[in-house]
C-alpha cells in the first residue's frame, strides 16, 4: 500500500508538524497525533511525494551551497526531499519541462544523501 504527498520546503507538514490521528491495533482507544511519515512507518505504508520544487517555486529560495554540494538550486531542494530521514519516504516524482532542468536536477545523483543530523541541523533556528 502506498501514498502520496506534495512535500517541499515550503510544505514540510509531511515530516515536521504532528497531524495524522494514529490509532494504536494494540489500543485502539488510544488516539494521539503524529507526524505522517512516522505513521507511514508505524503502519507500513508506503509513501511517493510530488511537487518537490512547487512547480518552480521553491527555485526562489536560495539554499546553502555547502551542505548541499550541488550547484542548481533544484538539485539543492531534491537534496532536502532525498534526504528526509524516514525510511517510508520511498520516492518522489519531480515534473521538469526542460532538457536543461532534468540534467541540472541530475546533479543531485552525484552526492549522497544528508545524513540525519545534517538534515536537522538544517532546520534548526539559527542564530
Amino acid at each position: 500500500m502506498c501514498i502520496r504527498d506534495s512535500i517541499n520546503i515550503m510544505m514540510g507538514e509531511a515530516f515536521t508538524q504532528k497531524w495524522q490521528e494514529y490509532r494504536n491495533p494494540q489500543e485502539p482507544e488510544n488516539v494521539e497525533n503524529k507526524i505522517l511519515l512516522q505513521v507511514a512507518e508505524l503502519l507500513k505504508i508506503n509513501v511517493f511525494t510530488s511537487s518537490p520544487l512547487f512547480q518552480g517555486e521553491v527555485i526562489q529560495l536560495p539554499l546553502e551551497s555547502d551542505i548541499f554540494q550541488c550547484k542548481s538550486q533544484g538539485a539543492k531542494h531534491l537534496q532536502i526531499i532525498r534526504s528526509i530521514p524516514f525510511e517510508a519516504l520511498l520516492s518522489t516524482l519531480v515534473g521538469m519541462k526542460r532538457s536543461i532542468h532534468v540534467r541540472n536536477n541530475l546533479e543531485v545523483i552525484n552526492y549522497d544523501p544528508l545524513t540525519k543530523k545534517e538534515f536537522l541541523d538544517f532546520f534548526k533556528p539559527k542564530d
